[in-house]
């Protein structure tokens, strides 16, 4: 624990004490970015249409009782996430609408994704570019957008990084990349229903209609081949199938407040193996040999501001989102779940750049994958998880931001005890 402060308190002073020295012109506490400036070359490269944003994140989480392993203590690790966003018709005179997007992560130390147990997910952001006991840097996410008919429609395509795309799909702080709110990737929304043919980053195509600021209604196609730590190929991608997805968004106004439902649903193409046992057949000289399904799922979310501080003042707010999935029973895991959650923005007049959450999550697993886990001997898999996750964001100042954290979660181990979570999470943006 010592050795870990220690590195968190030196890499700041360092860093203050680099920024301090090379661009003393600005103030840095008062700065939107640690390094500033760059002595007008930022300012200058936004001019001509690069935009370069970079988030230095430190995570410490420790399974304090419960779960798979609680004897592990505490485990740090830490993320840089890069965006590179470069508008065309900046940088080249022409091409108007027409951009590029990059995301750059790089990690390195551990996570507590084996320490809290099968089907949790405490970090979402230490899923990329690999989880586990991972050092390494990857471009999880590289696609270009068209806007269209004067911005009112878009299509990208390229690698998609899952958590870029829902980025999109859902702004107003409901995922914000795991670095800002909530830490647990099923806190943030239905995630592990979609898992059979979702990937952590895949080679896709995406379009949709835009509306008050977001995307209506659209489609995304999807490759089959997770591509987060690597390059893979489009061949390699669609050679086994596709997955499809199509959404339309409902928005609407209660009092002045913001608020949408989102209708999703979609499936694979791709032949995936049976999670039902009795597809299950032993071919002597052959091996194993099943039958195949492909997954598919419905999902409905709702997005609702419950109240903001003025009628013209949407920053300093308390917002719900809730919803749900129904999928199917084979071969995906998962056949139902529902969550909740609730933030606040700027919680206290004294403090608006806070935030604070509260999110549960539940999901109900396949009675074919129950019974296909429990044959195996030694495993005792129960047919539901959950989870529930509290954190408090408090800036420092306007580039330094630390989250104390608790999640106290049920992996689908049926002989595990309930994880109880403790965390901080610390992030620069630089």
């Amino acid at each position: 624990m010592k050795r870990v402060i220690c590195l968190l308190s030196l890499s700041l002073l360092c860093s203050v004490f680099f920024v301090t020295g090379a661009f003393g012109a600005e103030d840095v506490w008062t700065r939107a970015k640690l390094t500033g400036d760059w002595g007008g070359l930022r300012t200058d490269l936004e001019k001509h249409g690069i935009g370069l944003d970079l988030r230095y994140s430190h995570f410490l989480q420790d399974v304090t009782s419960g779960g798979a392993d609680s004897s592990n203590g505490a485990q740090y690790g830490a993320k840089l996430d890069t965006f590179v966003n470069i508008d065309a018709q900046k940088l080249f005179g022409s091409w108007e609408g027409f951009y590029i997007s990059g995301h750059i992560e790089s990690r390195h130390g551990q996570d507590v994704l084996g320490d809290a147990g099968a089907a949790t997910v405490p970090n979402s952001s230490l899923l990329y570019p690999e989880p586990g006991d991972f050092s390494g840097s990857s471009v999880t996410s590289l696609f270009a957008t068209q806007m269209l008919f004067d911005d009112k429609a878009a299509i990208l395509a390229g690698k998609l990084g899952s958590l870029d795309l829902l980025q999109g799909l859902f702004p107003d702080g409901v995922v914000d990349y795991g670095l800002d709110g909530f830490m647990d990737a099923n806190s943030i929304m239905s995630i592990l229903s979609w898992g059979r043919w979702l990937t952590l980053s895949q080679y896709g195509v995406a379009g949709w209609t835009i509306k008050d600021e977001m995307p209506s209604t659209g489609f995304i196609v999807a490759g089959q081949e997770n591509t987060a730590n690597s390059w893979g190929s489009w061949d390699d991608s669609f050679g086994d199938g596709f997955g499809l997805m199509v959404f339309h968004r409902f928005t609407y106004k209660i009092d002045d407040k913001k608020g949408y439902v989102y209708v999703g649903g979609g499936g694979s193409t791709k032949d995936y193996p049976s999670t039902d046992p009795m597809e299950w057949t032993f071919l002597p000289g052959e091996g194993l040999e099943t039958e195949t399904h492909h997954p598919w799922g419905v999902a409905v979310y709702v997005y609702q501001v419950l109240w903001q501080a003025e009628k013209d003042d949407y920053k300093r707010r308390v917002q719900l989102f809730t919803g749900g999935s129904v999928t199917d029973d084979n071969p995906s895991f998962s056949d139902w779940d529902v969550f909740a959650s609730l933030q606040a923005f700027g919680p206290f007049a004294s403090r608006p750049k806070d935030r604070m959450g509260i999110a549960y999550h539940y999901y109900h697993y396949a009675d074919d994958f129950v019974n296909l886990v429990n044959d195996i001997p030694g495993e005792n898999m129960q047919d539901n998880s959950w989870n529930t996750e509290l954190y408090y964001n408090v800036e420092l100042t306007p580039w330094l931001h630390l989250s104390p954290n608790f999640q106290y979660t049920q992996n689908a181990n049926d002989d595990d005890d309930p994880a109880v979570i403790l965390g901080a999470r610390l992030v620069l943006d630089l």
